[in-house]
């Protein structure tokens, strides 16, 4: 059974306290979008199976020189190439329709949400399909313009400036997850050398903390990894560190400097800061708690 109309009755607002409060003006939402109808019209059991979604599935397939699109989905997705092409395709296409809306990805709200959805991407990308990050979803956006700018006319009025944030974004979060991906490894190392199959949440926190690596994809790929992530932990290091920033804050009369990783993707990209040798990080899982702490300032 496929469905393709469903009935939603707009009715209540959901309060800040819980309640439910009654809506001045109420509404159905019948539910059936244009990709619903193209896969009842042409007879497929998946939206993703339509031509709706073969354009890009197309660029990609000639981009990543992977298999061809096969439809298989959970176990029968062996290889987990078919899930990357429709992430790759989906998130392409949210990216490319809110970037030419005027969305910018960034660190807070609705930017972090666009930065997160590409993050994601990107990562299905270089693991699944062997793609290096740089300048991949902008690769893919064309197909976009190419096959909906006719109806949507915004999507036309700026390509270039979309292909802009969307390399910086991507060359900038591929230092983070090389990065990151070598910490959370030696992490799991840790863990699974314990006996354990929970992730220190003290370590999930540093990676973000201190190397800006999202802790929702962190989430993932341990789940990937049949682990989890020590929640408790987590929360009191991320309370803890809160609280100590605000300290640092009130010593003496200058403010505390606090990068992100696009900060520091900056300092790495000036000819004028010498990059830190941070090898010894590496060597031994030791010697990573007792240094990285210190990444910020010794970029400095």
């Amino acid at each position: 059974m496929v469905e393709i109309w469903n009935n939603v009755f707009i009715q209540f607002n959901r309060e800040a306290d819980g309640s439910l409060k009654l809506l001045p003006a109420k509404h159905v939402d019948t539910g059936m979008g244009f990709e619903r109808l193209v896969s009842a019209i042409q007879d497929r059991l998946s939206n993703y199976d339509t031509d709706v979604f073969l354009p890009l599935f197309q660029r990609i397939q000639e981009i990543s020189g992977v298999r061809p699109y096969s439809g298989k989905f959970g176990a029968e997705d062996a290889d987990g190439i078919d899930t990357a092409y429709r992430v790759v395709a989906d998130h392409a296409r949210t990216l490319t329709f809110a970037l030419s809306d005027g969305g910018v990805p960034s660190n807070v709200g609705r930017g972090y949400v666009l930065r997160r959805i590409l993050r994601r991407g990107a990562r299905y990308a270089r693991k699944k399909l062997g793609v290096p990050i740089g300048s991949f979803f902008s690769s893919i956006s064309p197909v976009l313009v190419e096959q909906l700018g006719g109806f949507f006319p915004e999507l036309s009025k700026s390509p270039e400036e979309v292909k802009k944030m969307l390399d910086e974004e991507e060359i900038s979060f591929a230092k983070t997850l090389d990065r990151g991906e070598r910490l959370f490894d030696g992490y799991v190392a840790k863990t699974r050398e314990s006996g354990s199959t929970v992730l220190n949440g003290k370590d999930v926190w540093r990676l973000y903390d201190t190397y800006g690596f999202p802790v929702d994809l962190t989430r993932l790929m341990a789940e990937e990894l049949n682990l989890t992530v020590d929640e408790e932990a987590f929360t009191a290091a991320q309370a803890h560190s809160k609280e100590a920033s605000k300290g640092a804050a009130k010593v003496g009369t200058k403010e505390a400097v606090k990068l992100d990783v696009h900060d520091i993707g900056a300092l790495e990209a000036n000819a004028d800061v010498p990059i830190t040798d941070d090898t010894s990080k590496y060597s031994k899982l030791d010697s990573v708690d007792k240094t990285d702490c210190f990444l910020c300032l010794c970029l400095f």
